[in-house]
């Protein structure tokens, strides 16, 4: 009898010191990071630098400049930068606040710089880079009591409808992100727990509609439906004026006004519409429709394109930069879905 409880207490003693071992790997794991003075400067941004783990090894710095641009970096194990997921840094069109991994994901989210009172949120494969975005439009979000991804894959965001009280009983909303549509604007339904442990709301009130990027390809910048609140991409043919805007709208001889936003904010009243820029036509002082510019070739948002868009384009082929949002759209010049060598020879005939 007694050799049986010096077994088990051998026994119990082997199993706490395995126990102990793993806990402290695994947390030594969870606070060890590169140091960040060890890596050039232009791999990040000033504001928000923060740290992950990847799945393998190596890890993701999230960086920003807490105005319209994310900076994320791929390091390898020795926190050098790390070209194996294709590039080693990605720039995202929009300053992330908050970001949590679930699996192999980095989920981002932020504040879309191009649309008002939208969650813009980036879904990177830290896999293999690839980028995943959704939105949430209309509403107001408390950042501040974080991200989170629930038992179900809804994300979890503090979230009211855009005009109500955004305070500390507001209540975490569930939103089913769509991985196969990317723009898809999600929908969701508050959760009871903040935790994320309730059940995922149900079909008719969470999941997300999809919206399609594919716009028509004239010159007139009104395609949405006017009631529609997001601003979807449009592709023009080429370059075009606010001037020429405008004229297209007088010709209809019903009193429309065209209201150009410049990426950076600028309002822009002369002169040509730059990939990224916010196209608003106004009837009655009232928003009708709204889009956002994708000019071929024009990777820079003058709207015209100079060699300084060729640069850009031959580094995000050589995978020393990668473009994102409506400038990788606006480098797709030959429309076959992907950015390659072709492209780079169709913008060198256009600079010709």
């Amino acid at each position: 009898m007694e050799d049986k409880r010096v077994k088990r207490l051998i026994f119990c003693l082997v199993m706490l010191t395995v126990l102990t071992f793993t806990i402290t790997a695994l947390t030594c794991r969870a606070e060890t990071y590169p140091d960040i003075s060890n890596l050039d400067r232009s791999y990040y941004l000033p504001d928000n630098q923060q740290f992950f783990h990847r799945p393998d090894s190596g890890y993701i710095l999230l960086s920003t400049d807490s105005l319209s641009e994310t900076m994320l970096a791929v390091l390898n194990a020795s926190g050098n930068p790390d070209k194996s997921l294709g590039s080693a840094v990605y720039n995202l069109s929009f300053a992330y606040e908050k970001a949590t991994i679930s699996g192999e994901f980095l989920y981002i989210a932020g504040a879309d710089p191009l649309i008002e009172h939208c969650v813009k949120i980036c879904r990177f494969n830290m896999t293999n880079g690839s980028r995943i975005y959704n939105q949430i439009v209309n509403v107001s979000c408390d950042f501040d009591r974080g991200l989170n991804i629930d038992t179900n894959g809804n994300l979890l965001l503090t979230t009211v409808p855009f005009g109500n009280e955004l305070n500390a009983a507001s209540p975490f909303w569930a939103y089913r992100f769509n991985a196969s549509s990317n723009g898809a604007i999600c929908t969701g339904a508050p959760v009871s727990d903040s935790s994320g442990s309730s059940a995922a709301p149900s079909s008719n009130t969470a999941g997300s509609s999809a919206e399609s990027s594919e716009s028509p390809t004239s010159d007139s910048p009104s395609a949405p439906q006017p009631d529609s609140p997001e601003a979807k991409p449009y592709f023009f043919s080429g370059s075009i004026t606010v001037e020429a805007l405008q004229q297209q709208l007088d010709e209809d001889g019903r009193g429309a006004r065209v209201r150009v936003t410049a990426a950076n904010g600028d309002t822009v009243t002369e002169g040509n519409v730059g990939t990224g820029s916010i196209i608003e036509v106004l009837r009655n002082g009232q928003t009708a429709s709204r889009v956002v510019a994708v000019i071929p070739g024009d990777l820079t948002g003058t709207g015209s394109v100079t060699e300084q868009d060729n640069r850009i384009l031959y580094e995000h082929v050589t995978n020393q930069k990668g473009l994102d949002g409506f400038y990788l759209q606006a480098a797709d010049l030959n429309k076959n879905g992907k950015v390659d060598t072709g492209d780079m020879l169709k913008i060198k005939n256009m600079l010709k």
